[in-house]
């Protein structure tokens, strides 16, 4: 039902095929993930969570460059500069857009009479992926917004008063679609939650925790 008032005209759209791409993917970094530790656990885990953030990226990126100070002037004529910070007398450090399109640099060049035959790329992104990916991971956690009394939820977590394992066990699990326990049976005993991954929290010491009856974590 649509707002008193208001009247919509669709103009154009898009619409994709649906495919499923990354299961091998995401099956392979969970294995890894599920059974290793330390540096490699993180590296799996990164490149699980890293997933639908690579296809949403900006197509201008910005990558930084030492440069000695004389030749600053130069560089601002093949590239744009969006901040300079001085590292010592005699260098900078630059942080320049490289990515810009063939056309762009194209017409600096006639500009400024010169030929830069040297840039790189577009960066490589879908934001159909992306959004695609954020969306099934926001409906999948509606289920637990709506049943359960929700503190404060993420894209793939949840801080809630009511023990999901006790209620519905088959939810919590080791395995890939489940839901983990971060505090492995620690329960919390106060949180602040200040905005989007701005929380901190105090819980009750898990057996052989080395550091006193609290345990304090910040995000």
């Amino acid at each position: 039902m649509l707002p008193l008032g208001y009247k919509f005209k669709l103009l154009s759209g898009y619409e994709f095929s649906k495919k499923v791409i990354f299961d091998k993917y995401v099956e392979h970094f969970y294995g890894l993930k599920k059974h290793a530790i330390g540096t490699e656990r993180y590296i799996a885990k990164l490149m699980l969570n890293s997933l639908y953030g690579i296809f949403g990226r900006r197509l201008d990126t910005l990558t930084p460059v030492i440069v000695k100070n004389s030749e600053i002037d130069a560089v601002a004529t093949t590239v744009k500069i969006y901040s300079v910070m001085n590292v010592t007398d005699t260098h900078s450090l630059l942080l320049i857009e490289f990515n810009k399109s063939f056309e762009s640099r194209k017409k600096l060049n006639c500009v400024l009479e010169t030929e830069i035959n040297v840039f790189r790329l577009g960066v490589k992104s879908n934001v159909a992926i992306a959004a695609a990916i954020t969306a099934y991971a926001r409906i999948h956690m509606m289920t637990f917004k709506l049943d359960y009394d929700c503190y404060y939820s993420d894209t793939d977590s949840i801080f809630t008063p009511v023990d999901i394992t006790s209620v519905a066990p088959h939810l919590v699990g080791p395995e890939l679609g489940q839901l983990k326990d971060e505090l492995s049976g620690g329960v919390i005993d106060e949180a602040f939650f200040l905005g989007i991954k701005q929380y901190g929290y105090t819980y009750k010491k898990i057996e052989g925790a080395p550091f006193g009856d609290k345990v304090v974590k910040s995000v």
